[in-house]
This record gives structure tokens, C-alpha cells and sequence, in this order.
């Protein structure tokens, strides 16, 4: 009997702020949900130098042109977020 009361009562998960699940269906609505999780649950803001702001300004046009149907602009798309992120491609960008 307190095991099916524990059954019942039992932990769910619930996820803080969710969006609506449906599928972006352009590259400027896949940017949108990225930064707003981002600024969600990014955990290092008090320590972080990048200026997000500047970060924001200079990738949300360039995505806002890319087709979300085209399979080169998807490689566009990682390669923004993998290469000009984390390299010096955008040295104002970042002060770390």
C-alpha cells in the first residue's frame, strides 16, 4: 500500500520555462530558441566577458539569411556555431 502511495506521489519532470516543442521552420526561429535557452540556463554570466550583446547583433542577421532547407546553409549554420564562435574569426566578440 505505501509503495503504490509512493507510485503516485513520485517525482515528475518538469521543465522550467519550456517552449513549445514544434519545429523551427526557419534558420531566425532556430537562432531565437538557441538564445533564449541560452540565456535561460547558461550558468557562467558573472564570470563570462563576452559581450552577448555584440554576439547577438552580428549572428542573428547572417542566420536570419540562411535557408533552413538548403543543406549548405545547414553546414553554414554549425560551422558559425563551431568554428567563428570558438575561434578568432570574431576577436571583438570575445575578451577572454
Amino acid at each position: 500500500m505505501l509503495a503504490g502511495l509512493f507510485l503516485l506521489i513520485s517525482c515528475q519532470k518538469i521543465i522550467p520555462n519550456a517552449q513549445n516543442n514544434s519545429t523551427p521552420t526557419n534558420f531566425s526561429q532556430v537562432f531565437d530558441a538557441f538564445w533564449n535557452d541560452m540565456s535561460t540556463n547558461y550558468l557562467y554570466w558573472d564570470i563570462d566577458t563576452t559581450n552577448w550583446d555584440a554576439v547577438y547583433s552580428h549572428y542573428k542577421p547572417i542566420f536570419t539569411e540562411l535557408n533552413l532547407q538548403s543543406t549548405s546553409d545547414v553546414r553554414k549554420s554549425v560551422n558559425y556555431f563551431r568554428i567563428s564562435l570558438l575561434t578568432k574569426t570574431a576577436p571583438k566578440l570575445f575578451l577572454f
